[in-house]
């Protein structure tokens, strides 16, 4: 086996979504251990040869698939600014009690002045942006 460098193994795990692994302690631990894995015996006192060191970062992570996709949701979706730790309809939520916050918000009656006012404001936003981009390359 050929022992990755600490760069490889950031790699691997940033693709892979492994983002409990932290690169220089993972090499630092197996490479004491001269990338040996399991128990110490009289024939390899520092435990097995490792054969694969992608599978010791699937073995040394704590992710789980619907960790996984918890960190990939971002943040909560009622705008509290809360780490997700429900997940419906592939929406993050991060406490119940958002959830039901934002299930009252759909329920709810809308005025239609400020569902008129909503919309225009999502349209409008991005014209901002490219008028500002604009602006700036007019003035370089």
């Amino acid at each position: 086996m050929e022992i990755p460098t600490e760069q490889e193994v950031a790699d691997y795990a940033k693709a892979n979504g492994f983002y409990d692994i932290r690169p220089d302690k993972f090499c630092a631990y197996y490479g004491n251990r001269n990338w040996c894995t399991g128990k110490p015996t009289k024939q390899f006192p520092h435990g097995m040869p490792m054969v694969n060191w992608h599978l010791a970062i699937v073995t040394c992570s704590k992710t789980t698939k619907a960790s996984r996709k918890m960190h990939l949701l971002g943040k909560c979706e009622c705008g509290c600014g809360g780490n997700p730790t429900i997940v419906i309809d592939g929406k993050g939520y991060a406490y119940e009690k958002c959830l039901e916050r934002v299930k009252k918000r759909l329920q709810a009656p809308m005025n239609l002045d400020i569902a008129t006012a909503m919309i225009k404001k999502a349209v409008d936003k991005p014209k901002r942006e490219k008028w500002k981009e604009i602006q700036k390359l007019k003035g370089a």
